[in-house]
Protein backbone atom coordinates (compact mmCIF):
# COMPACT_ATOMS: atom_id res chain seq x y z
CA UNK A 1 0.00 0.00 0.00
CA UNK A 2 1.29 3.46 -1.25
CA UNK A 3 2.45 5.98 1.51
CA UNK A 4 -0.33 7.97 1.74
CA UNK A 5 -2.68 5.34 1.85
CA UNK A 6 -1.15 3.45 4.05
CA UNK A 7 -3.60 2.16 7.19
CA UNK A 8 -6.60 4.17 5.65
CA UNK A 9 -8.43 0.80 4.68
CA UNK A 10 -7.72 -0.97 8.17
CA UNK A 11 -8.67 2.33 10.13
CA UNK A 12 -12.25 2.77 7.36
CA UNK A 13 -12.80 -1.52 8.56
CA UNK A 14 -12.58 -0.45 12.41
CA UNK A 15 -14.56 2.65 12.09
CA UNK A 16 -17.24 0.68 9.67
CA UNK A 17 -17.43 -2.26 12.54
CA UNK A 18 -18.07 0.75 15.30
CA UNK A 19 -21.28 1.95 13.21
CA UNK A 20 -20.02 5.11 11.73
CA UNK A 21 -22.66 6.41 8.98
CA UNK A 22 -20.07 7.40 6.59
CA UNK A 23 -16.43 8.41 5.37
CA UNK A 24 -15.61 12.02 3.37
CA UNK A 25 -12.27 11.93 2.17
CA UNK A 26 -11.47 15.72 1.45
CA UNK A 27 -10.39 17.03 -2.07
CA UNK A 28 -7.62 18.77 -2.68
CA UNK A 29 -5.28 19.17 -5.68
CA UNK A 30 -2.47 21.33 -4.46
CA UNK A 31 -1.97 21.85 -0.87
CA UNK A 32 -1.50 25.77 0.86
CA UNK A 33 1.73 27.28 0.08
CA UNK A 34 1.98 29.85 2.94
CA UNK A 35 4.95 27.75 5.01
CA UNK A 36 2.36 25.02 4.96
CA UNK A 37 2.36 22.02 3.30
CA UNK A 38 -0.61 21.13 4.70
CA UNK A 39 -2.92 18.95 2.61
CA UNK A 40 0.07 18.42 -0.06
CA UNK A 41 -0.36 14.88 -0.32
CA UNK A 42 -4.29 14.32 -0.45
CA UNK A 43 -5.42 11.47 -2.96
CA UNK A 44 -7.83 11.61 -5.68
CA UNK A 45 -11.54 11.20 -4.04
CA UNK A 46 -12.77 8.80 -6.83
CA UNK A 47 -10.37 6.20 -6.12
CA UNK A 48 -8.90 7.14 -2.72
CA UNK A 49 -13.64 6.63 -1.71
CA UNK A 50 -13.38 3.11 -4.52
CA UNK A 51 -10.64 1.80 -1.84
CA UNK A 52 -12.31 2.50 1.37
CA UNK A 53 -15.58 1.18 -0.14
CA UNK A 54 -13.71 -2.24 -1.54
CA UNK A 55 -12.21 -2.84 1.94
CA UNK A 56 -15.43 -1.77 4.18
CA UNK A 57 -18.76 -3.42 4.29
CA UNK A 58 -21.44 -1.16 6.07
CA UNK A 59 -20.51 2.22 6.23
CA UNK A 60 -21.14 4.73 3.46
CA UNK A 61 -18.05 6.37 1.89
CA UNK A 62 -18.19 9.98 -0.32
CA UNK A 63 -16.17 11.25 -3.02
CA UNK A 64 -15.72 15.37 -3.61
CA UNK A 65 -16.10 16.64 -6.44
CA UNK A 66 -15.47 20.38 -7.73
CA UNK A 67 -17.75 21.48 -10.27
CA UNK A 68 -14.82 23.42 -12.00
CA UNK A 69 -12.15 21.02 -12.24
CA UNK A 70 -13.95 17.77 -13.17
CA UNK A 71 -16.64 17.20 -16.59
CA UNK A 72 -19.61 16.15 -15.83
CA UNK A 73 -20.04 12.98 -17.97
CA UNK A 74 -16.37 11.49 -16.44
CA UNK A 75 -17.68 12.29 -13.15
CA UNK A 76 -21.19 10.47 -13.12
CA UNK A 77 -19.17 7.37 -14.91
CA UNK A 78 -16.49 7.23 -12.19
CA UNK A 79 -19.53 7.59 -9.38
CA UNK A 80 -21.66 4.71 -11.32
CA UNK A 81 -18.50 2.68 -11.07
CA UNK A 82 -17.48 3.61 -7.02
CA UNK A 83 -21.37 2.67 -6.78
CA UNK A 84 -20.79 -1.15 -8.33
CA UNK A 85 -17.55 -1.15 -5.67
CA UNK A 86 -19.40 -0.26 -2.82
CA UNK A 87 -23.01 -2.47 -3.57
CA UNK A 88 -24.68 1.33 -3.17
CA UNK A 89 -22.77 2.71 -0.68
CA UNK A 90 -21.04 5.47 -2.47
CA UNK A 91 -22.12 9.14 -1.95
CA UNK A 92 -20.98 12.31 -4.14
CA UNK A 93 -19.65 15.56 -1.83
CA UNK A 94 -20.39 18.44 -4.76
CA UNK A 95 -18.46 21.61 -3.86
CA UNK A 96 -17.60 24.86 -6.19
CA UNK A 97 -14.21 25.43 -4.29
CA UNK A 98 -12.40 28.24 -2.97
CA UNK A 99 -8.47 27.09 -3.31
CA UNK A 100 -7.54 30.22 -5.66
CA UNK A 101 -4.34 27.73 -5.89
CA UNK A 102 -6.64 25.57 -7.43
CA UNK A 103 -8.13 27.00 -9.78
CA UNK A 104 -4.50 28.83 -10.89
CA UNK A 105 -3.12 24.97 -11.44
CA UNK A 106 -6.19 24.63 -13.48
CA UNK A 107 -5.60 27.92 -15.38
CA UNK A 108 -9.01 29.26 -14.47
CA UNK A 109 -10.35 32.25 -12.60
CA UNK A 110 -11.60 31.70 -9.53
CA UNK A 111 -14.75 33.86 -8.70
CA UNK A 112 -14.07 36.69 -5.83
CA UNK A 113 -18.26 36.08 -5.09
CA UNK A 114 -19.26 32.88 -3.23
CA UNK A 115 -22.93 33.30 -5.75
CA UNK A 116 -20.59 33.44 -8.70
CA UNK A 117 -18.63 30.49 -7.77
CA UNK A 118 -22.32 28.65 -7.17
CA UNK A 119 -23.31 29.63 -10.20
CA UNK A 120 -20.61 28.09 -12.04
CA UNK A 121 -20.97 25.12 -10.09
CA UNK A 122 -24.90 24.99 -11.11
CA UNK A 123 -23.45 25.40 -14.57
CA UNK A 124 -21.38 22.44 -14.55
CA UNK A 125 -24.16 19.98 -13.35
CA UNK A 126 -26.69 21.18 -15.37
CA UNK A 127 -28.01 18.39 -18.26
CA UNK A 128 -26.45 18.61 -21.87
CA UNK A 129 -29.57 20.75 -23.80
CA UNK A 130 -30.38 23.87 -21.70
CA UNK A 131 -33.34 22.09 -20.14
CA UNK A 132 -32.56 23.05 -16.71
CA UNK A 133 -32.91 19.61 -14.98
CA UNK A 134 -30.06 19.65 -12.72
CA UNK A 135 -28.64 16.52 -11.56
CA UNK A 136 -28.31 15.78 -8.04
CA UNK A 137 -25.71 12.63 -7.05
CA UNK A 138 -26.40 11.09 -3.91
CA UNK A 139 -25.59 7.01 -3.74
CA UNK A 140 -24.86 6.60 -7.32
CA UNK A 141 -28.31 7.43 -7.74
CA UNK A 142 -29.23 11.29 -9.98
CA UNK A 143 -32.80 12.79 -10.25
CA UNK A 144 -33.34 14.74 -13.53
CA UNK A 145 -36.94 16.07 -11.93
CA UNK A 146 -37.35 19.82 -12.91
Amino acid sequence: MGRIMGQQPELAQIVDEAGFEFLLPVARWVGYKENSFFHNSVLETMSWASALLASTREIAVFATVHTAFSHPIVTAKQCATADQIGHGRFGLNIVCGWNSYEYEMFGIDLPTEHSARYAFGRNGTTSPGGSGASRRHSTGTANTSS
